[in-house]
């Protein structure tokens, strides 16, 4: 009997011992999935303009970019809402990430405009936009995709020498990054009061020394533009993630 009673005990404690192993195992697979993908992604910095029905910029209104949640292999990645809001034009700047997004759009006395989608399948084509409101239109202006790591130009210098206001021209001096190994070229960019690029002026193939770039006299300062901007580019056609700005002086 007693022998019986001890090999009951030692079935079950090993019986223990497996579901345990077991539930550890799962716990860790689940741990696993949940955790979130740690890979750096590269972003879309995206530019684009809203106007109403009669073609009028909508300024002051907010963008709202919902949740984001894609699977994959490594597990689940999410992406957090952001705002953001439209200028005196109706532009507005996003940077996203692949995927799918749903972007609320509400107006500067708070009325609901509806919505607009962005699909982002990789960060080297242009995004798909698509409205589903019939109180504005929306237009997709700049892209660039992002390549955080890429290094800034060491300095940026520009003196007008044109006397007509509401134009340049003068000579611009780009001082090389201290690191060009990963860098194709350099690109030259109209910039807003945020820094935020409006539209590429022109691009330049490293050389390994400074470049000395002539803007002709009578170029006209495109709308809303406060500062000219470089940014590092690589063959990818990736795009640093900031640039660097200088302020357009056209007191004349």
């Amino acid at each position: 009997m007693k022998r019986t009673l001890l090999f009951l005990t030692v079935l079950l404690l090993l019986m223990g011992c497996n579901s345990n192993s077991n539930s550890s195992n799962d716990a860790i697979r689940l741990l696993a999935l949940q955790q979130p993908d740690s890979t750096v992604q590269p972003t879309l910095s995206i530019k684009g303009k809203l106007t109403d029905s009669s073609g009028n910029a909508i300024s002051g209104a907010t963008l709202s970019t919902g949740l984001s949640t894609s699977l994959s292999t490594r597990g689940i990645s999410s992406r957090s809402s952001s705002t953001t809001t439209t200028d005196s034009s109706g532009s507005y700047n996003l940077n996203l990430s692949t995927g799918n997004y749903t972007i609320s759009v509400t107006s500067s006395t708070g009325e609901d405009l509806g919505d607009m989608t962005y699909t982002l399948n990789n960060v080297t084509d242009t995004p798909t936009a698509s409205v589903n409101s019939t109180q504005f239109s929306n237009a997709i202006t700049l892209v660039i995709t992002v390549n955080s790591s890429l290094p800034e130009p060491a300095s940026l210098s520009f003196t007008d020498t044109d006397t007509t206001s509401g134009s340049i021209g003068g000579t611009l001096t780009i001082e090389k990054a201290s690191d060009e190994s990963a860098i194709q070229s350099y690109a030259l960019f109209w910039a807003d009061s945020n820094q935020q690029a409006i539209s590429e002026m022109a691009v330049f193939d490293v050389t390994g020394n400074k470049i000395i770039y002539i803007i002709s006299s009578g170029t006209t300062i495109t709308t809303d533009a406060v500062y000219l901007q470089v940014r590092s580019k690589n063959s990818s056609g990736e795009y640093s993630s900031s640039g660097i700005n200088i302020a357009i002086n056209d007191s004349k």
